[in-house]
């Protein structure tokens, strides 16, 4: 086994080398937490408005128990969220007909007892567009989604369009009607860019764009005002007979033997147009006497491979096919012994397994190489004496993480031992390799930092925002990049102790000139709170 160099890439924005002088920071121990609150108000043409519901979800998966709050707007307007536990969070007003004159969602990060005020909301009526999806007889195309493609301004002022997504979908007559829609120019289209693997699309026709037609540079633009209504946006598809009337057949055998490999899964990956799509699945499974089909594929380039499934050892090469006009049968996908990786799993400072925070964990397993198709991501529980084994894996640079059964942040590995010598954190495993002898030491990073980056002598400039990364000495490799809310604050969470750097500069798009930047030095215990105030100086 050859064990590569661990390398910790950091990408850095200008940084001044000067500390200022008016950086804070302080630790002080968790207490019981004190709820906050959330206020503000509502308005539409600067009138306060009731009845709108104001949402405030967790953006923090370690909160799923209580992840979402909200209240109701009185008669002018106002609102007030109560009983808020610390986190980030996502707070937006929940009217679908409307438009936010700022971004959909605003993004708060909330500290104990905190009392956040003027978390305002100006509301615009959306505009809508309707009309009617029909096949080339004329009859109504019934739950077909529409999906928005919007006009906006790339930086050499050209026209570029971004996908904004599935935005409505075609009643039993063939409606369809999206509203809420900000103000602005639109590309309608119905149907997916292609028929999608394994026959899961129910459609049978190109994606096509208003009016009528298959390429999104024909496509009419479509323009929305404010509050009004664009009807009559039609559009007729057409068979695409080619689509999705073929099949691939072979079947899988053991790589010395010859003999037939039941029941493995396997997997299916089609590239076009620089995309990659890939699917599996208890659809594509090998029978008893090794055999698969997988039906209803539009002509294109893909590839079969064994698909890593836990208790499975093991793995084959993919196998490349094209279809054309014509079924594909007689593919032979021939299985040898994967990689494994196995060991135990303890906590820092303790030699011992402790059954009961075993028990909420789960491994994650990565195993990737310059090949696409065999870039592995496999997850798998943990025994109660804290062990575990990974089979089937290919050769690559395997690395592990640790993730929580209730949801909570990754853990830090903060040391990956075998056989009692430290090994990098990542490593090369060769072709049917067993690893065994591994040891992971989780740590259980509990540690956190709230701060305010404070600005001085100016305002941000417009479309500008504001980066916070954190760097250190050690050999950590989960370093968090906390979002700074529009107040300025952040929060970094799950933290392993030891003392860190804090990095916060402004980030222009496009923008030539070195960046405001500064830094503090802060030091992070298990379990304690550290309170950071960094200043940046804007003048120009």
């Amino acid at each position: 086994m050859k064990f590569l160099p661990h390398l910790t890439i950091v990408c850095l924005l200008s940084i001044s080398s000067a500390t200022s002088p008016d950086l804070k920071s302080q630790t002080r121990a968790d207490k019981k937490i004190t709820p906050a609150t959330i206020t503000g108000k509502v308005t539409i043409k600067g009138n306060g408005v009731s009845g709108i519901v104001v949402v405030l979800n967790a953006d923090n998966q370690g909160l799923r128990e209580a992840s979402s709050y909200r209240a109701t707007t009185d008669q002018d307007g106002n609102y007030r969220i109560s009983n808020v536990p610390p986190g980030s969070y996502q707070v937006f007003p929940d009217a679908p007909s409307f438009v936010l004159s700022s971004e959909r969602r605003l993004m708060l990060v909330v500290a104990e007892g905190e009392s956040v005020k003027d978390v305002n909301f100006v509301l615009t009526k959306g505009g809508v567009i309707t009309g009617r999806i029909t096949n080339s007889e004329g009859q109504p195309m019934i739950e077909q989604e529409i999906t928005l493609t919007s006009e906006s301004r790339d930086q050499n002022g050209g026209n570029s369009y971004i996908e904004i997504g599935q935005a409505g979908q075609t009643d039993d007559r063939g409606v369809y009607r999206i509203f809420g829609l900000s103000p602005g120019k639109y590309k309608i289209a119905v149907g997916q860019d292609d028929v999608r693997l394994g026959g899961r699309s129910q459609a049978r026709f190109r994606q096509t764009f208003y009016p009528d037609v298959t390429d999104i540079s024909r496509a009419a633009t479509v323009e929305v005002s404010e509050g009004g209504e664009v009807a009559n946006i039609d559009i007729k598809v057409e068979s695409a007979e080619s689509d999705g009337k073929y099949a691939v057949s072979g079947r899988i055998v053991d790589g010395v033997t010859g003999q037939p490999v039941s029941n493995l899964m396997i997997g299916l990956q089609r590239v076009s147009d620089n995309r990659t799509e890939s699917v599996s699945g208890p659809d594509f499974v090998s029978d008893n006497q090794g055999k698969f089909k997988i039906e209803n594929l539009a002509p294109g380039n893909y590839s079969v491979y064994v698909a890593s499934t836990p208790n499975n050892e093991l793995t084959a090469e993919p196998v490349p096919f094209e279809i054309i006009d014509a079924d594909v049968n007689g593919l032979v996908l021939k299985t040898n012994h994967g990689a494994s990786v196995s060991g135990v799993i303890i906590f820092e400072g303790s030699n011992q397994v402790d059954r009961t925070k075993v028990s909420q964990l789960v491994l994650q397993v990565y195993v990737s190489n310059q090949t696409p198709m065999q870039h592995h991501d496999q997850s798998t529980p943990i025994g109660q004496d804290g062990t575990f084994h990974v089979g089937g894996l290919q050769a690559g640079i395997v690395s592990f993480s640790i993730g929580s059964t209730r949801g909570g942040a990754v853990k830090s590995v903060s040391r990956v031992e075998r056989n009692g010598i430290a090994v990098p954190h990542h490593f090369e495993i060769r072709p049917g390799e067993q690893v065994a002898g591994l040891k992971l030491v989780v740590n259980l990073s509990n540690g956190t930092v709230r701060g305010i980056v404070k600005l001085e002598n100016a305002e941000l400039p417009p479309g500008a925002n504001i980066s916070v990364w954190f760097t250190n000495t050690g050999d950590n490799p989960y370093i968090p990049q906390p979002e700074v809310d529009s107040r300025g604050h952040f929060v970094a969470e799950g933290l392993a102790a030891g003392t860190y750097e804090i990095n916060a500069a402004v980030y222009v798009q496009g923008a030539r000139k070195r960046a405001p930047s500064t830094k503090q030095q802060v030091t992070v215990t298990d379990g304690g709170i550290t309170e950071v105030t960094l200043t940046l100086d804007l003048t120009p």
